[in-house]
């Protein structure tokens, strides 16, 4: 993102822009820079163009063949107080499916934390979609139309 200049950025986030509106007939309202990175100019263009940039405060490292017991540790780490926590999970991995998401719902119950979308923890009235990871040739965002989960005690 930092060698990107602020049009060239504005030009790919357009071009994601016109295709969520093609399908699903709105702009998204959030977006996860891609790996992370918010260098350069990248979050001054995404407040011109009035968008929420999510990040997350949990790596659970499935993208680095970490362990669920592993990511499950980072989670009890972290603990339950405080404003929450934004995980970074991928459902492309099995692993990250069948046991550390299971285990997480089970965690967060146990610590009377409640799995909501940022869109219900920052603007409740933001409507449900889902998780949306929209890939173009020169530029990867993971776009958020209210839905990235958020564990939280608040809501």
């Amino acid at each position: 993102m930092g060698s990107m200049s602020a049009s060239a950025i504005q030009s790919e986030m357009e071009k994601v822009e016109q295709a969520m509106v093609n399908i699903f007939g709105r702009k998204p309202a959030y977006v996860r820079p891609p790996y992370l990175e918010t260098g350069g100019q990248f979050l001054s263009v995404m407040r011109q163009m009035n968008y929420t940039v999510i990040n997350d405060d949990i790596d659970t490292g499935d993208w680095n063949n970490q362990s669920p017991a592993s990511s499950e540790s980072k989670f009890t780490s972290a603990g339950a107080a405080g404003q929450g926590h934004i995980p970074l999970m991928h459902e492309t991995y099995q692993s990250t499916v069948t046991t550390l998401t299971n285990w997480l719902i089970n965690w967060a119950k146990t610590n009377n934390l409640k799995i909501v979308t940022v869109g219900m923890r920052f603007f409740s009235f933001i409507s449900f979609f889902l998780f949306i990871p929209v890939s173009l040739p020169l530029f990867s965002l993971c776009l958020f139309i209210g839905s990235c989960l958020r564990l939280t005690k608040d809501c």
